[in-house]
């Protein structure tokens, strides 16, 4: 939304496009709703520069897949605790141009419909997995997976000079 430093990062991913295939740009659920019409022009700007995007910390199923689609989101990051209050308890469903009523277990082909992959995230038990098994997810992060480690100390013994206490990947 800054409308002097915009200029000059376009520019710059302009420049290197090649980045598009491995830059996925991430933005909260609240930042996605709330956006204003400068940040979705720039948005527009880096999809049609072949960028994609990611909403995360997602809270709500209430979530306008047609307008995601356009702006290029190509994926959606919710807690597994919330997939499962919101599809599989309250019965809730994504905004779309249908209107038939969709089964819990069809919302993730109905993502796909719209070219995004619905991911459920912070996963920290066998529980969660076991009452997320009905959405057919495809798929899933959190510690039950693996927590953050430290990057094995070859990736940074041979590379540039990464100092070990900044090596560190989040989860």
């Amino acid at each position: 939304g800054d409308e002097s430093f915009f200029p000059s990062f376009l520019g710059y991913m302009r420049e290197n496009r090649d980045l598009a295939g491995a830059v996925i740009f991430e933005m909260s659920h609240r930042a996605f709703q709330t956006m204003s019409p400068t940040v979705a022009r720039n948005i527009g700007r880096l999809f049609d520069l072949g960028f994609r995007f990611s909403i995360d910390r997602v809270e709500s199923m209430d979530l306008d897949l047609r307008a995601m689609e356009r702006i290029g989101v190509r994926y959606v990051k919710a807690a597994g605790s919330v997939l499962h209050r919101e599809l599989l308890e309250r019965g809730a469903r994504p905004q779309t141009g249908l209107t038939r009523d969709i089964e819990a277990r069809d919302v993730t082909a109905l993502f796909t419909r719209y070219g995004i992959d619905l991911i459920a995230d912070r996963i920290e038990d066998e529980k969660t997995v076991i009452e997320l098994l009905e959405l057919d997810l495809g798929y899933g992060q959190g510690h039950l997976f693996g927590a953050p480690r430290p990057i094995s100390e070859h990736v940074y013994a041979d590379g540039p000079a990464l100092r070990p206490e900044r090596a560190r990947l989040a989860g």
